[in-house]
């Protein structure tokens, strides 16, 4: 059936903040950018997007700004082994059909072409940590099982990765770790199939790695399993793959606002400036990673190992690092006044 072509066509000066919103609602990652008479002029993609964030674009700019003035094409005569050979060269997800005078007639998505595909995805949860930060609710039970929205934390992943088509996961489990392996089993009851890791000692936040089976030749998901976040995982893996990372982190956009006046001094201390409770602006780790198979080497067996420093080894590799950044909700809840947050906000980003 051909594509809604309404819901991807836009012209070069829409603002970039447009284009967002009409991404999120085609739900396929990407717009294409045309002239009055349809002839493309560029694409825009989820990526691009996050790229632009990353780069502290206005969004207010026209998307012109930031489309890819030459995006792949294929004709109306291309059969689907020739559009999915594309796609796998070039490495997208999304493949705009045009005619002989290269004006839009459709568009073809890699996900529809691989549908009756079974998916090849990976995640690994971490979900081994003692949650000190939240004691007493975590002295007897894992901070994964505590329950935000009347279901644990962890069942909310769980969910989200299904319905993000990463059905294989692996749950890396330690303090009070039977209550989860009794929750969820073997996963059949949530759709998915689970494997457990079992920690013998505490490995911090990557040394899990060292436990996966060998047969892991695929991108992995990794995340923690204290966090809530509307993020589509498959926007990350696609993001990962298309920049040729290595490793790819989540970041989240994070402003703190220096609660007194600012003072500047010159070398002789003479005050040159005074800037009042001035914001600044960051990206923080969001504790959701994308890692390539050749990453995992650099992971030392059954030892201690947090994944910022695992990404600390890369960089000194010269390994290709990517940032992610996530726009969609996201919340840590490693603290108190946090798992009351995401109760409150729960009904709002996880219920219909």
């Amino acid at each position: 059936m051909p594509a809604n072509l309404s819901l991807f066509k836009i012209s070069p000066s829409t603002p970039i903040f447009k284009a967002i919103q009409k991404i999120d609602k085609n739900s396929r990652e990407f717009v294409i950018v045309v002239d009055k008479n349809f002839k493309i002029l560029g694409t825009v993609t989820d990526g691009d997007i996050r790229r632009a964030i990353l780069k502290a674009i206005d969004l207010k700019q026209p998307v012109k700004k930031i489309m890819n003035p030459h995006p792949k094409t294929i004709g109306l005569d291309a059969d689907q082994a020739k559009t999915l050979q594309v796609m796998k060269k070039f490495k997208i997800r999304q493949l705009p059909i045009v005619n002989s005078e290269g004006r839009l007639v459709d568009v073809v998505f890699m996900d529809d072409l691989m549908a009756n595909l079974q998916s090849r995805a990976y995640a690994l949860i971490m979900a081994g940590g003692q949650g000190t930060r939240l004691r007493p609710l975590t002295n007897d039970k894992p901070k994964p099982m505590l329950s935000v929205g009347e279901k644990p934390i962890l069942e909310t992943i769980i969910n989200q990765l299904r319905e993000n088509d990463i059905r294989n996961i692996f749950i890396a489990i330690n303090y009070k770790g039977k209550q989860i392996e009794n929750h969820f089993k073997n996963g059949d009851r949530f759709g998915v199939n689970i494997e457990y890791l079992k920690e013998t000692k505490k490995m911090g936040t990557a040394g899990a790695l060292s436990l996966l089976p060998k047969h892991i030749n695929d991108t992995l998901l990794v995340l923690n399993a204290d966090l809530l976040t509307r993020l589509n995982f498959q926007r990350l893996l696609s993001f990962h793959e298309t920049g040729n990372y290595d490793a790819t982190m989540a970041v989240k956009e994070f402003d703190y606002q220096v609660p007194y006046g600012v003072v500047s001094l010159d070398k002789n201390q003479n005050v040159t400036q005074i800037d009042e409770k001035p914001v600044h602006h960051f990206f923080v780790n969001a504790g959701i990673y994308a890692l390539s198979p050749s990453c995992i080497s650099y992971v030392p067996k059954n030892k201690f190992l947090d994944i910022t420093q695992l990404m600390v080894s890369l960089m000194k590799k010269n390994r290709k690092i990517g940032a992610f950044p996530v726009r969609e909700y996201w919340i840590d809840i490693g603290m108190h006044k946090d798992f009351e947050k995401a109760n409150e906000d729960f009904s709002i980003h996880f219920e219909p």
